[in-house]
C-alpha cells in the first residue's frame, strides 16, 4: 500500500498541538504499518504512547505495534506482549483480545486463551472498542466536545 505523503504531513504539523499529538501520532503510525514501514511505525507508535494518557490512543498504539510485529515477522514474542498491552490501557479493545486469543491458541497456549476470551470477550464491554471508533477521527470526543461548546456558549 502506498504512503500517504500529504495526509501524513498533515497529522504530523496537527502533532505539534498537545491535545491532538497522541492521535495524530497513531494515524501517521498507521498509515506506515500499511505501507509496510514496520520500524518507523513502531517508532512513531511509541512517540503517540509517549504524549498520551489516553486508554483509547495507548491501546489503538499497542494494537498497532502487534499488527506491524505480525506484518512484519513471525507474530512471537513481540506481538503478544503489544496486545496485552492494548487490553492493559483499554480492557474494553475487543479487537486487541481476539488477536491475543487468537496467537496464543495458535503458539500452543489455549488455557491462556480461554483466559483471555472469557475475561475479554464474556463480559460486558462498557465502552467501545477503540478499534471500530479510529476510523471516525473525533467522533470518540463527541460528547465531551459537545459540554464544551455548550459550556463556551452559556
Amino acid at each position: 500500500s502506498p504512503y500517504p505523503d500529504a495526509l501524513a504531513a498533515t497529522w504530523t504539523a496537527l502533532a505539534a498541538t498537545p491535545d491532538l499529538a497522541g492521535d495524530a501520532w497513531v494515524r501517521v503510525g498507521f498509515y506506515q504499518m500499511l505501507a509496510g514501514r514496520h520500524a518507523d511505525a513502531r517508532a512513531t507508535l511509541g512517540r503517540a504512547t509517549l504524549v498520551s494518557r489516553d486508554p483509547d490512543i495507548r491501546a489503538l498504539a499497542a494494537l498497532f505495534a502487534a499488527w506491524c510485529a505480525i506484518r512484519a515477522t513471525s507474530p512471537g514474542d513481540a506481538a503478544i506482549a503489544s496486545l496485552r498491552d492494548s487490553l492493559s490501557a483499554a480492557p474494553h479493545s475487543r479487537t486487541a483480545a481476539v488477536w491475543l486469543a487468537r496467537l496464543l491458541a495458535v503458539s500452543g497456549d489455549a488455557a491462556a486463551a480461554e483466559r483471555v476470551a472469557e475475561t475479554s470477550l464474556g463480559t460486558d464491554a462498557g465502552s467501545p472498542d477503540p478499534w471500530r471508533l479510529f476510523y471516525g477521527g473525533d467522533m470518540r470526543r463527541w460528547p465531551a466536545l459537545v459540554r464544551a461548546l455548550r459550556a463556551a456558549v452559556s
